[in-house]
């Protein structure tokens, strides 16, 4: 199955050719492909990975029964935003991945994590799209 890298750029260097778009990059070796959504992107993730896995199943990149493997993650960010029609921001997508991979590899528990931040006021701004 064709893997998914997504990242959410949350500033654009002066240097970066696509600054301020969201482009991808496809690896024919592994049909890894490689997705970097820029800051002020608009569209939900749903819509930008749906559209860049159907111009790519022209038989050559991936066959037309081809889907992405997409992380657990990344599904309840999909989730999310098809049920609150928000699309969330490049910086909390960071922060909630950052949050993930540290339960993940058992660093801290959703459990502490809540009550570190309940500790310290709570999260304050989260949805100002």
């Amino acid at each position: 199955m064709p893997k998914l890298i997504i990242e959410y750029r949350e500033n654009d260097e002066k240097e970066n050719y696509f600054k301020e778009n969201t482009y991808f990059i496809f690896t024919l070796k592994d049909k890894t492909t490689r997705i970097s959504i820029a800051p002020n992107e608009k569209r939900h993730l749903k819509e930008i990975v749906d559209g860049i896995e159907e111009s790519l199943k022209d038989g050559f990149h991936l066959n037309k029964n081809e889907s992405f493997e997409i992380t657990e993650f990344d599904k309840n960010i999909i989730e999310y935003e098809e049920k609150y029609k928000k699309r969330i921001r490049n910086d909390i997508y960071n922060i909630l991945r950052n949050l993930d991979e540290q339960i993940k590899d058992k660093i801290m528990t959703w459990k502490e994590i809540v009550t570190k931040i309940e500790s310290r006021g709570g999260i304050t701004n989260v949805n100002n799209n």
